[in-house]
């Protein structure tokens, strides 16, 4: 017969394992972006009226047109009513564009052409933000960022 102690510890270790992977998290050394998605970087001075420069780097798999919109937010300062709104609607718009989509495409296709957006901003007061340029009709297809604009 075996000691039951150590199957019962670990037994949460390996539910923990089981859930993670059936939940969808998996852990990389290195990071490609998601289907549409690559990269993302801020440019400019973080100072409160001073001119910000989001860059994305994004590739057009899909055969239809795929709107893309870029959004930022003080997580630190949303009220209880803002936080039940998805990110999209709670959001400030800094810039959105739509893909013309490529007939023939899809998203698993190999080295599909890549290309940089750019949307200018001006820099909100102070404070620690979050940033994320996503396609507002599958919102977790994006990418995000945190960017702290300085006094």
């Amino acid at each position: 017969m075996l000691p039951l102690r150590p199957l019962v510890l670990a037994l949460p270790i390996v539910l923990a394992s089981l859930l993670s992977h059936a939940c969808g998290v998996t852990l990389h050394e290195k990071f490609d972006g998601t289907e549409v998605f690559k990269t993302i970087s801020l440019s400019g001075d973080r100072t409160p009226g001073s001119q910000l420069t989001v860059h994305l780097q994004v590739t057009d798999g899909y055969p239809l047109p795929i709107h893309i919109a870029c959004y930022y937010e003080d997580p630190n300062h949303l009220t209880d009513d803002q936080e039940k709104l998805a990110f999209a609607e709670r959001a400030r718009l800094i810039g959105e564009t739509v893909l013309d989509g490529q007939p023939g495409r899809k998203p698993g296709d190999k080295h599909l052409p890549r290309q940089t957006l750019s949307f200018d901003f001006t820099a909100p007061p102070p404070g620690d933000y979050f940033l994320a340029c996503l396609t507002p009709a599958a919102a977790d297809n994006g990418l995000g960022m945190n960017f702290k604009v300085r006094g």
